[in-house]
């Protein structure tokens, strides 16, 4: 299979690998709640995925540069994801140290199979495919927020410890497929001889990924209060719990759409593009928090989950225009881990206003506000000169 083929194998493995990772968190939460434990466990649980994934993302990323095949690097990682909820499912009545233990290794495997896999889109696809590609890409998260949770869910009804083993199951069918994709070897001489300081030092010393980080890290932050405070915003607006996956459906249809609109533009400055979306979040963020009619909360959120779909393919063109060759992999790994890592900490942050949708917004959009100032300041020359 030639480059020019890649992109369609690559979305439909991808949309299934980020329905897995997107599912792993629910799931865990899930199964925990319906087994008897406590909730704090099984934010525990969550949180101890999240460590994980923060502290092996640079090393995934490091090893992603050096390999000669780094789609194996991927294939592993879905191998240990996998195994680690199968584990989850057969100790969920355990020890509580075993359970941490167990959901740490199933974190390892979250740096690759996000940001790593996007940084091998250029070695799969037609240079000229390359913007659609992460425009898909971006689209497949989207998908997986729909479709991974809602599995999960959905599953409960077969046994409590069900939802767990909708990810091993959801991986084993990329991880089947995945010689479709045409994956060149890397000659030893186009190998990386990177460092984790060199990538570190890439994305804290150039300032369009030292912005983007910047940005992107502490926007996401703000944005767990859209599913932090689903429940309460569905009883307070419609009475009902199932507003809450409405609210977030709709949210998720919006950034399917944003991702596939963003496929058609040329965005010739994606640095100043991500602030301005950064920017309709934060009204949009508002005005959910301010206007309490069902309908306009709805409306917000599709707007909100628009920009955002947007927003993330814009994050890997800046990635992919400024990453040197020698870390591309660390560079995507790691802000992926930085990103996922500030939702799950800011999530944690937001429960004592769980029950007060307002205030929480009104901290979500502070957040994002913050994150423009300092997203504009962390590039040298402040928004005028992002590009």
């Amino acid at each position: 299979m030639t480059r020019a083929g890649g992109l369609l194998p690559y979305g439909l493995l991808t949309v299934l690998t980020r329905t897995a990772t997107e599912a792993a968190a629910p799931a865990v939460l899930l199964a925990a709640a319906g087994t008897g434990r406590s909730a704090a466990d099984g934010a525990l649980l969550v949180g101890a995925m999240g460590v994980s994934a923060i502290v092996t993302g640079p090393l995934v990323g490091l090893r992603l540069d050096r390999s000669a095949r780094p789609m194996r690097v991927v294939a592993v990682a879905m191998v240990v994801m996998g195994l680690a909820f199968a584990g989850l499912r057969l100790t969920i009545g355990g020890s509580l140290t075993v359970l941490l233990l167990v959901a740490a290794v199933g974190g390892l495997g979250q740096p690759a199979l996000t940001g790593g896999w996007t940084a091998q889109l250029p070695s799969l696809v037609d240079p000229a495919r390359l913007r659609a590609g992460y425009s898909l890409d971006a689209a497949t998260y989207s998908v997986g927020a729909m479709v991974g949770p809602a599995l999960a869910a959905a599953v409960i009804v077969v046994a409590p410890e069900a939802p767990l083993l909708v990810v091993p199951l959801l991986l084993a069918v990329p991880l089947v497929l995945l010689p479709l994709l045409p994956t060149p070897t890397r000659p030893e001489h186009q190998r990386a001889r990177a460092t984790l300081r060199d990538g570190v030092r890439a994305m804290t010393g150039i300032p369009p990924l030292r912005a983007n980080v910047v940005l992107t890290t502490l926007a996401i932050a703000g944005q767990a209060s859209f599913v932090v405070c689903a429940p309460t915003l569905a009883l307070q607006r419609a009475g009902t719990l199932t507003f809450a996956g409405t609210f977030l459906s709709v949210m998720a249809v919006g950034g399917l759409a944003g991702s596939l609109a963003i496929s058609r533009w040329q965005v010739s400055r994606p640095g100043r593009l991500n602030m301005y979306l950064v920017a309709v979040v934060a009204v949009s963020m508002a005005v959910i928090g301010l206007v309490h009619d069902p309908v306009t909360t709805l409306v917000a959120a599709a707007v909100a989950g628009a920009a955002d779909g947007v927003l993330t393919a814009a994050i890997f063109l800046v990635r992919d225009r400024d990453a040197p060759a020698a870390v591309r992999g660390q560079v995507f790994t790691i802000g992926a881990s930085l990103r996922g890592t500030s939702f799950a900490l800011a999530a944690a942050a937001y429960a004592p206003l769980a029950a007060h949708p307002g205030p929480a917004f009104a901290v979500g959009t502070a957040v994002e506000v913050i994150a423009l100032v300092l997203g504009a300041l962390s590039h040298r020359g402040g928004l005028p000169h992002l590009r």
